[in-house]
């Protein structure tokens, strides 16, 4: 077996452009935009349909759903910072009922820390996951049971 020789490049290779940029033109920047700015965006394709959850939309009744859709509509015209001004916010798991915290096990969505209330009413709450501006509508709660909260003075 011979041996192999190397050559040492004593010159460096430099890189040839194909074409030079048009120094007239600036490369553009955009802006970030938190997600708190922007208006929201409904998912509906894993709402909950299944007769056997309380807060199944397979309950609602046609005035509910009508109320509903126009709650949704009003929000869109608002930002997420402005829905969480008016009482929105995330929830944390923990903070669930047992029923909803095993509900999120059923439907195979326990990997998640929180969950967020949509406040249509003094007690009518939309729950989804949410997202950056997207919210994955879960359940409708006109009750206030997915998250009772302790009545005030009592």
């Amino acid at each position: 077996m011979g041996r192999r020789r190397f050559r040492i490049r004593r010159h460096k290779k430099k890189p040839k452009a194909e074409f030079l940029p048009d120094p007239k033109k600036t490369p553009k920047f955009v802006p970030f935009e938190s997600p708190n700015q922007k208006t929201p965006v409904w998912r509906i394709r894993g709402i909950d349909l299944e007769e056997n959850c309380q807060w199944s939309w397979y309950h609602s009744s046609r005035d509910s759903l009508t109320e509903l859709v126009d709650h949704l509509s009003s929000f869109e015209t608002m930002t997420w910072q402005q829905i969480e001004q008016a009482g929105s916010h995330n929830v944390s798991i923990d903070l669930l009922c047992k029923a909803a915290q095993d509900r999120l096990v059923e439907r195979q969505q326990d990997d998640i820390d929180e969950i967020f209330s949509l406040r249509i009413g003094a007690q009518k709450r939309v729950w989804g996951i949410r997202d950056n501006e997207v919210l994955r509508i879960l359940w409708w709660d006109p009750e206030h049971e997915v998250c009772p909260s302790p009545k005030k003075h009592t």
